[in-house]
């Protein structure tokens, strides 16, 4: 049986069976490491940045101990194995995973197992913005639930994170190193999965590594990966010292503020917004100071942030359209998670409105013995046709993106 179904059958066992797979799949490792191979696909020739790597057109199921893609290498440590499919992530229902995902297991059980991706040559700089990442079974003490993130140029260490908790979200690092981790809310048991977003520390390397660093018994890597944004590597001097960026809720807008304490050749603040931190949108233009020494602020008001999560960034150009990069700033909204259905009674078409329909996954009716009579499925209409409904109390149940539900009491009229 291939190591990939092994993986998969972590997800529906006991913490003692979970345990003991895990066992079984380092001895399994260790025979096989005589016959361990890499397996490439190289983009010729490499590009100057890396193409963002959603691993589609690529599948290796033989899980070497090393894969080369599109001229980065994905490796990881002692006699682990790496490997690209479309089950891979199938134990976290996440859509911050489409298709194929790339996955570490990493079989050593000692303090700093390592998961490494870098350019293979060493010669390829980027700037890594963003990507999806889901860590498996680890609440039976099996595998790594804390890590170090930390990034190279050259071989010197230039970005870290220490103490990264896969089962929390927020901001971890300090102001240029930090990665703000979205936690997904519908995670189960010891899985977890999200989005990672890199700060200014991680505008100029070739290599970045997660390394476990939890006191355990076992310390296995099993990691995914997916949706890696990579974008130009940032060198030389900056048009503009950004000393603070914050975006905060207020009500129901967002309040956005930054400063500088120097501006050279300063031109404008491109204000952009993204739902998922991967798709970028312009929001708005603020023109800057232009050239000066010492604190000079911004302020911008989003009027109609979306339900949910809201991201935002500054891209700070100057005259000669040379521009960097802020951190990411997140700001959540909760998303709503009522429906109103009219006219209640109803005899022959129930209409249904929410906040935001577009984050209403299914609809489902049930009668009042609990049987369903009706499901919509995916991308659910916003009414039923109740014409063949027996007259009676039935209960509208609501699905949300979100893993939320909303229930509404309905009354089916007798037909005049």
């Amino acid at each position: 049986m291939k190591q990939i179904y092994l993986l998969l059958s972590l997800f529906s066992v006991s913490m003692v069976s979970q345990a003991q797979s895990v066992v079984q799949l380092r001895q399994k490792a260790v025979q096989r490491t005589a016959s361990h191979h890499a397996s490439t696909r190289i983009a010729a020739p490499c590009p100057s940045t890396p193409e963002d790597e959603d691993f589609e057109g690529f599948t290796n199921t033989e899980y070497p101990s090393s894969l080369s893609i599109d001229c980065l290498e994905f490796a990881i440590s002692g006699d682990g194995m790496v490997g690209v499919d479309e089950k891979v992530h199938a134990g976290i229902p996440t859509p911050a995973f489409t298709g194929n995902a790339l996955v570490f297991l990493g079989s050593g059980s000692e303090t700093g197992n390592v998961a490494r991706i870098r350019s293979i040559t060493q010669t390829i700089d980027f700037r890594l913005s963003a990507l999806s990442a889901e860590f498996y079974d680890h609440s039976n003490g099996a595998s790594a639930e804390v890590y170090s993130i930390v990034g190279y140029n050259d071989g010197v260490e230039v970005a870290r994170v220490d103490g990264f908790d896969v089962t929390k979200g927020g901001t971890y690092g300090n102001s240029t190193s930090q990665i703000v981790f979205t936690h997904e809310e519908y995670n189960k048991g010891g899985s977890n999965s999200g989005r990672l977003v890199f700060g200014e520390s991680w505008k100029n390397i070739d290599e970045f590594r997660f390394i476990a660093t939890d006191e355990l018994g076992f310390n296995y890597i099993f990691l995914g990966l997916d949706n890696i944004d990579f974008e130009p590597a940032e060198t030389g001097s900056l048009p503009v010292t950004l000393t603070k960026f914050t975006a905060r809720k207020e009500n129901t807008v967002t309040q956005l503020s930054w400063e500088t304490s120097s501006e050279i050749r300063s031109d404008r603040f491109e204000i952009q917004h993204s739902t998922n931190a991967k798709t970028w949108n312009h929001l708005a233009v603020i023109r800057a100071a232009g050239e000066h020494a010492g604190r000079q602020t911004y302020q911008f008001t989003h009027t109609n942030p979306a339900q949910g999560d809201n991201y935002y960034r500054l891209k700070m150009i100057d005259s000669d359209n040379v521009y960097t990069w802020s951190k990411v700033e997140h700001v959540g909204f909760d998303l709503v998670s009522s429906i109103t259905a009219y006219p209640n009674p109803a005899a022959e078409t129930i209409h249904l409105t929410a906040g935001d329909w577009t984050s209403v996954s299914n609809v489902q009716v049930v009668n009042n013995q609990g049987k369903a009579v009706y499901s919509s499925g995916k991308n659910p209409a916003q009414y039923i046709n109740a014409r063949n409904f027996t007259p009676g109390l039935y209960f509208i149940r609501v699905s949300f993106s979100n893993g939320n539900e909303a229930l509404q009491k309905v009354v089916i009229a007798p037909k005049m």
